[in-house]
This record gives structure tokens, sequence and C-alpha cells, in this order.
């Protein structure tokens, strides 16, 4: 009878602690941190592995989450090069040194696009809303940018009032075959719930004057879409054989 009551309260005293502590969770009061790497869906984006300190982790897929179940645990307090790895060639895509906090998870959002020549680190997408559009820019001008002609991108927004484009924001340096490391949350409707309209130059560092195409135009027209997190690529194309200033943009 007294083994049984043990048992009794042995049962009881589980019950009671399982409901507590579930798979995936991190322990609290414990030492230890997690890695999540989100890798986005681009173009011929690769399979990436994952690094901390030299040591293997992980590997990610296109479009993918690594450090869910099973998770990614590192020791807290630690502080090293994370690093992202092709996983045929092993050639380092991505890296940035961090600090693992404890009981929390550092989560990861990477765009490698070998086709689009984009890799960056990028921020969390449902943290927009939806009358607003978060975006970042890559810079994708060939020809239309001669070799060491440095750029600043500058951003306008039409005013009804005046009929005229506004200049608000200006990323310096804005460099071919890079992406802008700050991004913006920019508005895609006023106050009346009207479409907002911008548009894009690109102005020499050295003349300060704005470049041209083949048209000529210095403009380069923008859309942005609300609720979304965009990456917008200011290129070039050939209209009826000139080249014309363009952007596209990829939602993530």
């Amino acid at each position: 009878m007294r083994n049984i009551f043990i048992c009794a309260i042995l049962l009881v005293f589980f019950v009671a602690v399982l409901p507590s502590c579930k798979k995936g969770d991190l322990i609290t009061g414990k030492t230890n941190g997690a890695l999540q790497v989100e890798s986005l869906a681009l173009p011929n984006t690769p399979i990436m592995d994952i690094y901390f300190k030299g040591v293997l982790l992980d590997s990610v897929f296109p479009g993918g989450t690594a450090g869910i179940s099973p998770m990614m645990i590192v020791t807290a307090g630690d502080t090293g090069t994370v690093a992202f790895t092709r996983h045929d060639t092993k050639e380092v895509l991505l890296d940035t040194v961090v600090s693992i906090p404890a009981n929390q998870k550092l989560a990861f959002r990477i765009a490698c696009s070998e086709e689009l020549g984009i890799r960056g680190f990028m921020g969390e997408a449902s943290t927009v809303h939806g009358d607003s559009c978060k975006v970042r820019f890559f810079n994708q001008v060939t020809s239309l940018q001669p070799a060491g002609v440095e750029v600043d991108l500058c951003l306008f927004r039409f005013n009804a009032a005046t009929g005229d484009y506004d200049e608000f924001y200006t990323f310096p340096a804005f460099a071919r075959g890079q992406m802008t490391e700050a991004e913006l949350t920019l508005p895609v409707v006023d106050k009346a719930g009207e479409l907002l309209q911008y548009i894009a130059r690109l102005r020499d560092r050295a003349t300060g004057a704005f470049l041209e195409d083949e048209f000529p135009m210095k403009e380069i027209s923008l859309s942005f879409y609300g609720g979304a997190y965009v990456i917008c690529i200011i290129n070039q194309r050939v209209l009826r054989n000139k080249n014309r200033f363009n952007s596209s943009s990829i939602l993530l």
C-alpha cells in the first residue's frame, strides 16, 4: 500500500510538470539560446549550410526555414560568426558576428539569389501594415551607369498640390551590384486613400547631375504594394533599340 501511495504522488508530480514544457521550447533558466534561419525563395537561391563559430549546425533550402524542429541550440553568451555557405562548394555567401541571448531565438531572414546578384539580411515581413510597403533597393544598372561613376539613389513622391515630384529621401553611394543596408517603410496611399506615386533618379556624386538614359529620361518609375516587403531592383531594359532606365519589384 505504501508503495502504491508513493507511485501515485510521483504520477501527479509528472502530470503537473509535463504541460509546462513542450517540444521545441527553450528551457528557461538554462544557459542556452537558439538560431532560426529563413531562406527566401528567390531565383537560383542555393541550398546553404549554417555555421556558428565554425561548427555546422544545419542546412536550409530555398523557401524553407531551419531551426524550428529540431531547434538549433547554441550556448547563451557566446559571441562569434554565423556563416551561410553554399552546400556544394562551401563558398561563404553571407556572414555576421552575433552574441547569443539567453532563452531566446535569434532569427535571420536571408535573401541570396545568384541570378539577381542579391545577398543580404532582410527584415520581418509580418511587421508591414496594409497601407505601407517596406522596401530595400538593389542596383543592377549596367551601361547607363558608366564605369567609375558613383551615384546616389534619390527618391521622389508626387505632390498633387504643385503637380511636381518632391525629393524626400537619398541613399548615398548606391553601388552597382549591391543592396541598400537601410530599408524604408513607405506609405502607398494618402489620407484620402488615393495611391501615391513615386519615382527615383540617380545622381552623379561628382557633378550633382542626374544620369540620363538614351531617350533621354532621368526618371525611374517605382511600384510598391501595400502590406508587402519588397526588393526594388533598379536596372535598365531595351526599348526601341535604346537603353531605358527601369525598375522591378520582388515580393518577399
